[in-house]
């Protein structure tokens, strides 16, 4: 299981995997560097774990040793599934319920579990969930542990949002037409037609006209800005308080990081002490004055120590946007003003800091993780951390902008460049054109230029056309602001920066 609408990673079949692979597809394992490396992988909340055998044990000793296969050594394949469920249950509360439900098995004749290890923690507003056990009759049937908790219920009502619409249109810019209203402005745009063809230098068109009708008719205003909308995804964690006082306790939270714990803070985003240690004082903190005095109740922690990491650690309210793949840019003027660049074309997004303090705090962090003095009017910089994209910075200076903000400007590099199967997949080209371009490049010496808006994908189609579009023999030389191509990195071409 990877969520709570996704499927579980188990198996069906007892087909060994190769050895020293664990196969998480299939999520049995039959051999012991399988175990090995299943561990590695999943076993990542030590601390939460629930054996009934050994704490802090590793899995080669709890599955060879203390608690052995009864039918000989890997007779029986153990199971390790994972899952991704809603903070509100709990990790205790979760770890309880998944071993009575592993357990409740037993008392069915078909069935007998064997649990080996049990752990749960936050991971991006999920608890996750790795269960390891062996079935040594009916395998079970591991989904069931959604209905088990009560959570296929929120599956079913919340529905699969991923394909909904981010684009948010304000009530502003809607005008229903009626299919009167469309047959007027047929007929008026049919008289400007008649004035333009009878239109003379002493009888100008615009003079025949009392007034001028657009030739389009549109429902929504397209002078009005739509909104790219990323806080209903905030919006959908699931919390046994409101949202409104969740986000309250958040923000006072951040406002007692970022002043009275800021030095221990800007020591963990260099390098000089540990992240755990840090937020130890935090949990402690949140439990004396917000769950001890029930202002919190304590099943939404997990939620908010997962969003105060993100917010410390990642890139606060700006990583929703660093993750949509649809986004290929970032812009931020001031505290109320986040603009993204989708497929081209610029747009407000929804979210916003909540006051100059906060948006200030989010820069001044960016500064101490990449040692930047903000003191300078502007600069760009590279940060590398990010799993996906490889970020461009452009900082501008407080001192040199007409709002008095700092303007920053991010710009997302794919770590993983598109190739032609991608992009005619994306709609960026079809077949017929692939091979249009790359015949006229290879077979003719023709000159390609490719041309557009910000955004708009030409750094994503020159990265595919330097790989596809020339011979392996051809010398290349690219001129641009960064080294944002992967035909550089890989040594394919010469580079020179502006």
């Amino acid at each position: 299981m990877t969520n709570t609408q996704d499927t579980t990673k188990e198996t069906t079949k007892n087909t060994p995997p190769k050895k020293g692979k664990w196969d998480a597809q299939k999520g049995k394992i039959t051999n012991l560097e399988a175990l090995r490396s299943a561990e590695k992988l999943t076993r990542k909340f030590p601390a939460s774990e629930f054996i009934p055998f050994a704490k802090n044990t590793s899995w080669e000793e709890i599955a060879t040793k203390i608690q052995p296969d009864k039918n000989g050594p890997w007779a029986t394949p153990i199971v390790v599934t994972t899952s991704r469920h809603v903070t509100t249950i709990g990790v205790e509360n979760l770890i309880r319920k998944a071993s009575e439900f592993l357990l409740h098995y037993n008392e069915l004749p078909d069935y007998e579990i064997e649990i080996l290890s049990i752990t749960a923690g936050v991971d991006d507003n999920k608890l996750a969930l790795t269960t390891l056990f062996r079935s040594y009759k009916k395998d079970i049937h591991i989904k069931q542990i959604f209905k088990y908790l009560g959570e296929d219920q929120l599956q079913n009502s919340s529905g699969d949002s991923s394909q909904k619409s981010k684009f948010l249109i304000p009530e502003s810019a809607y005008h229903p037409i009626s299919k009167e209203q469309r047959q007027i402005h047929e007929n008026i745009l049919q008289l400007q037609k008649n004035a333009l063809a009878q239109a003379t230098p002493d009888k100008p068109f615009l003079n025949q006209l009392e007034t001028y009708t657009l030739s389009k008719l549109t429902e929504v205003d397209p002078r009005v800005e739509m909104e790219y909308d990323l806080r209903t995804k905030d919006m959908e964690i699931q919390l046994n308080t409101s949202y409104d006082n969740f986000i309250k306790i958040f923000q006072e939270i951040m406002v007692y990081i970022t002043a009275n714990k800021r030095d221990n803070y800007y020591a963990v985003l260099q390098g000089k002490d540990e992240e755990s240690s840090f937020f130890n004082v935090v949990d402690a903190h949140i439990k004396k004055h917000y769950i001890a005095k029930q202002l919190l109740p304590a099943e939404d922690m997990p939620a908010l120590m997962a969003k105060l990491r993100r917010a410390l650690f990642d890139l606060y309210i700006v990583q929703d946007l660093i993750d949509d793949p649809m986004i290929t840019d970032v812009k931020i003027t001031d505290p109320k003003s986040i603009r993204v660049r989708v497929h081209g074309k610029a747009y407000l997004s929804n979210i916003t800091f909540i006051d100059t303090d906060d948006y200030i705090r989010f820069i001044q962090g960016i500064a101490v993780a990449n040692n930047i003095d903000l003191g300078v009017p502007s600069q760009t910089f590279t940060d590398e951390q990010d799993e996906n994209y490889i970020l461009r910075f452009s900082l501008t200076s407080p001192y040199t902008t007409s709002t008095g903000f700092p303007i920053i400007h991010i710009r997302k590099i794919p770590r993983k460049k598109p190739m032609s199967e991608d992009l005619i997949k994306a709609g960026m080209f079809d077949e017929k054109i692939k091979n249009y371009l790359i015949d006229q490049s290879i077979n003719h010496g023709k000159s390609i230029v490719f041309a557009g808006p910000p955004g708009s994908g030409k750094t994503t189609a020159l990265n595919w056309f330097l790989e596809d579009g020339y011979e392996s023999s051809a010398e290349i030389l690219v001129i641009q602001e960064t080294t944002s191509c992967s035909a550089i990195e890989k040594g394919l071409c010469s580079n020179t920066l502006l």
